[in-house]
């Protein structure tokens, strides 16, 4: 300590301090420069690191390179195990343009639609998708609303089709499907039938594996070709753009009731054997019945034209329930004039009138049972089916008829109440039972159809007047063979010489033979059974 403080004792204290701070400063800026450069490195780094997007380049050149080469099934597997991993707008993308390259157009477009309703989606993406979909047409196809687990992967027939929930719905060809959600390794699939322009709802749920699937309500709509007289008494059909505005009405009609709208070519798809008969009325209940449509719309047209451009237009629309196999409702307009504008107005108005009453009309539930089963169920007239049976019908009163080979047939008076579920069980003797006839539903009111167990009027009226004529002819016939070979002018004197005698033999037994034949035939079309 002597030695270094007479080092130091010639200089000033100041200076010593001085130095001394200063020493210490440097030394805490290099400690301080040292721990803070590999946070500035860390700061610097990804800037010079390549981007993050090169691992999607790379995605998109490889199924690129594999299209090129029609090579699919290794498309397919590069973008389906990348989608399961990080599921992202554009990799739908290239899936659409793998759906594309492969011809499926309608599974291309499903997933288009989700990339550019996806708020996710980069907006060059999502334009080359736009641009896309409108250039491909709109296909026939079925809609699927899927919910479940938030972030869960969704399949459809194997192939990811986007993650819940969906930024819009699915469009599926009519026809089995099989979709699946999955979570990690858990997982849940349906087999479920999709129908053409109806939509449906499914709701998965892991925890219980179960799935609920809802058929959304709809109208079945059928136009009846139109009849009209235009020049020359040539049939005078609607045209497209009337046509177009007719089933445009119909569906914001449809939709104000919170029902959806399916045409005729869309039902077609899911019974095309009722294709050959739809101009029966029993083939398009049967169509509606397939496709559990809520009712039955049966449009009527008749277009004339007069004066040349002034365009007359009936609509005629009804509505009928397949479940009840009756009409609902019914009513018509008459368009003078008629635009394709005018003629949406109209039917729109007839719609929404017609859907009112229809649905308002109360219905009540019939449950019927019988021993034996397999008993004929007849409802005023119509044909329901067989025992047992339960269908809905008009609340009301009404006849029932139940009837089976070897046993009498059974009759009840039955009335119902809105709402009421009414059962019966009904025991049939056995005995001599009736022929059983088919029977079949025809158009008009029941005042327009013969009654159970009456013969028609023309049978009646063709068979009183035959018995009429019959008898007259048979005595024409009968007094000319009476007068055969008798003297034409001694017939009161039998002592008189005759000159000329009546030959009456061969018309005489022709009308006789036509007169018993015609009286035959009379009596038989007044005494067959109906």
């Amino acid at each position: 300590m002597t030695k270094c403080a007479s080092r130091w004792a010639g200089r000033p204290k100041r200076v010593l301090c001085r130095r001394w701070v200063c020493g210490v400063q440097t030394l805490l800026w290099l400690i301080a420069l040292v721990w803070t450069m590999p946070a500035m490195a860390r700061r610097v780094g990804p800037e010079k690191a390549p981007q993050p997007e090169r691992p999607e380049r790379e995605l998109q050149q490889r199924v690129e390179a594999a299209l090129g080469q029609s090579d699919f099934a290794l498309a397919h597997r590069l973008l389906d195990e990348s989608y399961r991993q990080a599921p992202q707008p554009e990799k739908l993308y290239l899936l659409a343009t793998l759906a594309q390259a492969e011809g499926r157009a309608l599974d291309a477009m499903d997933l288009l639609r989700r990339v550019v309703a996806d708020p996710g989606s980069a907006s060059d993406v999502a334009q080359m998708a736009a641009q896309k979909l409108q250039a491909m047409p709109t296909l026939l196809h079925g809609e699927v609303l899927v919910q479940g687990e938030r972030g869960a992967v969704l399949t459809v027939d194997d192939r990811p089709v986007g993650v819940l929930p969906l930024p819009a719905s699915l469009w599926l060809a009519p026809g089995l499907h099989k979709l699946a959600t999955s979570v990690g390794a858990r997982r849940q699939e349906e087999v479920y039938r999709v129908m053409a322009s109806r939509t449906a709802e499914l709701r998965f749920d892991l925890s219980s594996d179960v799935v609920v699937a809802t058929l959304r309500p709809a109208v079945l709509l059928l136009i009846a070709p139109s009849r009209g007289a235009g020049q020359g008494g040539a049939a005078d059909p609607l045209s497209d753009e009337e046509t177009q505005a007719l089933e445009q009405a119909v569906t914001r009609a449809a939709t104000e009731k919170q029902l959806g709208v399916q045409g005729q070519a869309a039902a077609l798809q899911t019974a095309p054997q009722h294709a050959s008969c739809l101009s029966e009325l029993r083939c398009q209940l049967a169509l509606a019945e397939a496709n559990q449509a809520t009712l039955l719309l049966l449009f009527h047209v008749e277009a004339t034209n007069r004066s040349g451009s002034d365009r007359a237009l009936k609509l005629k629309l009804e509505a009928l329930e397949p479940s009840v196999t009756a009409r609902a409702a019914q009513a018509e307009r008459v368009c003078t004039g008629c635009t394709p504008s005018t003629v949406g107005d109209e039917a729109m108005a007839l719609t929404s009138q017609v859907l009112h009453e229809a649905l308002a009309r109360p219905r009540g539930l019939l449950s019927l049972r019988s021993q034996p089963e397999g008993a004929e169920v007849l409802l005023d007239g119509n044909v329901l089916g067989q025992t047992p049976l339960t269908r809905k019908v008009w609340a009301g009163s009404h006849s029932l008829l139940l009837r089976k080979q070897g046993f009498v047939p059974l009759a009840r008076e039955l009335s119902l109440s809105a709402g009421q579920l009414q059962t019966l069980d009904l025991t049939l003797s056995v005995g001599r039972s009736e022929p059983l006839r088919q029977i079949t539903i025809t158009e008009g009111s029941p005042s327009e159809r013969p009654a159970k167990g009456q013969r028609p009027r023309w049978r009646i009226l063709t068979g009183a007047s035959s018995v009429v004529a019959g008898a007259v002819m048979i005595g024409f016939g009968i007094s000319a063979l009476a007068v055969n070979s008798r003297c034409v002018s001694g017939l009161g004197d039998a002592s008189a010489q005759c000159k000329t005698v009546y030959d009456t033999t061969v018309p005489g037994a022709t009308l006789t033979s036509v007169g018993g034949a015609t009286l035959l035939t009379g009596t038989m079309l007044l005494v067959w059974p109906p």
